[in-house]
């Protein structure tokens, strides 16, 4: 599940923002 894990990294960089 790499996919799921980028979208979680996605998110966290997003909120960072």
């Amino acid at each position: 599940e790499l996919e799921r894990r980028r979208e979680q990294l996605r998110a966290f960089l997003v909120e960072r923002v």
